[in-house]
C-alpha cells in the first residue's frame, strides 16, 4: 500500500486521503481473504510432502553454487527486450516440452506476456528505476504441472542434471535462478517454485520463466 501511496504522490502530488484509505481498507480485506486460503493449502502440501521439499532445498543450493549464471536480461528496453523474447520462445518451448515428458510431466505453454502487462509493471515503479526492462524475467514463461513436489524435484533435477552434463548436445537449459515459495510464501500467501532459465544456445541469453 505504502508503494501505492508513493507512485501516486510522485506524480500528481496531491492525493486524497480519504479515498486511499478506502481503497487500502477494500485492497486489504480482499487480500486477508485470499491470504488464509493460500496458507492453509500451502500447509498441507509442506505436511505431506517434507522429504521431497528437503531434497529441492539441497538441490536449490547445488543450483546457487555455480555462479556462471547471472539473473539480468541483456536487454534494458522493451522493443529489444520483446525481439529477444520472440526468438527464444519456439526453441524454449520445445526444450521444456521434451523434457518434461523424458520424466513423464506435462509443460504448458502460454503466449508472450502481453505487452501492457510488462509496461504496467515497469511503469508502477519509484522513478530511478522506472522503464528498465533487464529484471523483467516473465515475458517467455511456462509451466510445469506436478501432482506433488517429489515431481517438482523430478523435474528440477532433470533440468539440473541436463545443463552439468559433459555431453555438448544435451546442454540445452542453464538454471540462473530459483525461488522456493513453499518455505517462503509471497505476502499474499501465495507459494510455488519458480526458476529462471535461459536456452544455452539463445546468444542473447533470454531469461525465461518456469
Amino acid at each position: 500500500m505504502a508503494h501505492i501511496r508513493s507512485i501516486f504522490n510522485e506524480e500528481t502530488k496531491e492525493l486524497n486521503d480519504e479515498s486511499t484509505a478506502t481503497m487500502e481498507r477494500m485492497l486489504g480485506k480482499k487480500g486477508a481473504s485470499f491470504k488464509k486460503v493460500y496458507e492453509g493449502v500451502n500447509d498441507l502440501i509442506v505436511e505431506k510432502n517434507g522429504e521431497s521439499l528437503i531434497e529441492i532445498r539441497k538441490l536449490i543450493k547445488d543450483i546457487s553454487k555455480d555462479e556462471s549464471a547471472k539473473l539480468q536480461q541483456s536487454a534494458n528496453k522493451l522493443v529489444p527486450l520483446y525481439h529477444h523474447a520472440a526468438a527464444a520462445k519456439p526453441r524454449f518451448d520445445e526444450i521444456m516440452t521434451k523434457l518434461t515428458a523424458d520424466v513423464g510431466l506435462l509443460f504448458q505453454t502460454c503466449s508472450l506476456k502481453k505487452l501492457f502487462r510488462v509496461v504496467e509493471k515497469i511503469a508502477m515503479r519509484p522513478r530511478h528505476l522506472r522503464w528498465a526492462c533487464d529484471n523483467i524475467y516473465d515475458v517467455v514463461r511456462g509451466c510445469v504441472v506436478v501432482k506433488d513436489l517429489a515431481e517438482a524435484h523430478k523435474f528440477m533435477k532433470i533440468i539440473f542434471t541436463t545443463m552439468n552434463t559433459e555431453e555438448e548436445p544435451q546442454k540445452l537449459v542453464k538454471i540462473s535462478y530459483v525461488k522456493n515459495r513453499h518455505d517462503n510464501p509471497t505476502s499474499a500467501g501465495w507459494a510455488d517454485i519458480r526458476m529462471n532459465v535461459f536456452l544455452q544456445e539463445d546468444q542473447n541469453k533470454h531469461q525465461c520463466e518456469v
